[in-house]
């Protein structure tokens, strides 16, 4: 695992996102950088960053979002609570464990929002926390545009997610 000084912490603040490290798919750059846009809201970290839920509950989601208001959860090594958003990109050798087991965890341990960005059907749904669990807040196509409370003026164009 890198240390966030490998991967080179990336505090909001109209940077962009981190560079340096290698991203897994081109989904996950369009949407790490559609999220690193919402200045001053927080900390965005991209895989290979560790979310410790619990003492021995150690996840590793592909975007991690935690906002400003909770920065104290931000570990030298890893993020140590539930951020406040994790986006998921779905592949044949994660699908079933990203949409079950993963899902479970993070709603059972407090994240706030959940997105599950599925290249083969184009689309990203996404789950926010109400009364204490997820719900789902949509199935967003490629002719839809994602936003989140979260994080205000975020606007993604899910077409734009899956046209690099």
């Amino acid at each position: 695992m890198k240390t966030v000084s490998q991967i080179q912490r990336n505090s909001i603040d109209g940077s962009g996102p981190p560079f340096g490290i290698t991203r897994p798919s081109t989904s996950v750059s369009s949407l790490e950088d559609s999220v690193a846009a919402c200045v001053r809201l927080g900390h965005v970290y991209p895989a290979p960053f560790d979310v410790l839920l619990a003492a021995h509950d150690v996840m590793e989601p592909d975007i991690i979002f935690v906002s400003s208001q909770r920065a104290d959860i931000i570990g030298d090594d890893n993020i140590q609570g539930a951020p406040d958003l994790l986006i998921e990109v779905l592949s044949p050798s994660n699908r079933k464990r990203d949409q079950t087991l993963k899902r479970a965890r993070y709603e059972a341990l407090g994240v706030t929002e959940y997105w599950l960005v599925d290249p083969d059907a184009k689309h990203i749904s996404v789950l926010r926390r109400e009364a204490g669990q997820f719900a789902g807040a949509g199935v967003f196509g490629e002719g839809a545009t994602v936003t989140s409370p979260l994080l205000p003026g975020l606007s993604i164009a899910v077409a734009d997610v899956f046209a690099r």
